[in-house]
């Protein structure tokens, strides 16, 4: 007989981590911005991986990530789908690349709740 090990994992919240990465760089930022709207503009594509294609360089711990958030036909999943409707992406070819779905579920939740969350309190300084 063989033994077998259960492991418990723990999960993946992207809403945290994207309102935690957001917190970050307003922390560092905040004094190069006037407005909040620049400052949005400039964080957004940091925080979700767009300015560089990807956010976490790795399809294995973007599948992961991914995989522990039970983000898909989880919670935000048929808001994420309409989301990426009115964006006119294309959910196949997206889901089809692993960094490409991570960097799209943090953009999701930026957009969603994530910056008005995280910044909350702060005003422009002009």
């Amino acid at each position: 007989m063989t033994a077998t090990t259960i492991t418990q994992t723990t999960g993946y919240d992207y809403r945290a981590t994207v309102i935690q990465d957001i917190e970050d760089w307003i922390s560092e930022n905040h004094a190069n911005y006037d407005s909040m709207d620049a400052m949005r503009e400039a964080c957004e594509p940091i925080v979700t991986g767009l300015d560089t294609g990807s956010y976490v360089y790795s399809n294995w711990q973007a599948r992961d990530y991914i995989a522990r958030s039970g983000f898909i036909f989880g919670g935000d999943w048929e808001e994420f789908l309409l989301w990426t409707a009115t964006m006119n992406l294309d959910i196949a070819e997206i889901i089809s690349d692993p960094t490409d779905m991570d960097t799209i579920i943090r953009l999701f939740h930026f957009d969603e709740w994530c910056w008005d969350e995280a910044s909350t309190g702060i005003e422009d300084m002009d």
